[in-house]
């Protein structure tokens, strides 16, 4: 990776040395390099809008971009602190525009009955979902009751 920065701090000093074909043949080899990788494994950019910006975004990012939140497990406190973590952050982001948050969890207990963690993990939850400012709307799935 600090190769490929170096090159690319390079490049910037020196494209205007390059003819308009030449800087576009390098700037093709770069893109090679970047998507083989120290890894091997080739990941192609994910390209909006006809621009490339990277690889392409993974599940839980598509959704909080598009202002989902979802809870699929038990209430344990790693869970709890990212879905407050993600109601702050839609808070911050919009004010106005409402978060919708998908439940598919059995609250503190395992779907066999045993506890995993405490109440409080949950009114954490309902309490920040009181705090902020964006409507809230729950859709209830699976083995949330």
């Amino acid at each position: 990776m600090r190769l490929l920065a170096s090159l690319l701090a390079a490049l910037t000093v020196t494209t205007d040395a390059f003819s308009p074909a030449s800087r576009s043949r390098v700037l093709n080899d770069l893109r090679e390099m970047r998507m083989t990788g120290a890894g091997g494994a080739a990941s192609p950019d994910y390209v909006e809008g006809g621009g490339n910006i990277g690889p392409p975004p993974d599940l839980p990012s598509l959704l909080l971009h598009n202002r989902i939140v979802y809870i699929g497990m038990p209430l344990v406190p790693a869970v709890t602190e990212l879905v407050i973590a993600e109601l702050l952050y839609l808070n911050y982001e919009d004010q106005n525009k409402p978060v919708t948050m998908y439940i598919n969890s059995s609250g503190t207990t395992t779907a066999t009955g045993q506890p995993v963690g405490f109440e409080t993990e949950a009114f954490a939850i309902a309490d920040v979902m009181k705090y902020i400012r964006p409507p809230v709307n729950t859709v209830a799935i699976g083995q949330a009751f």
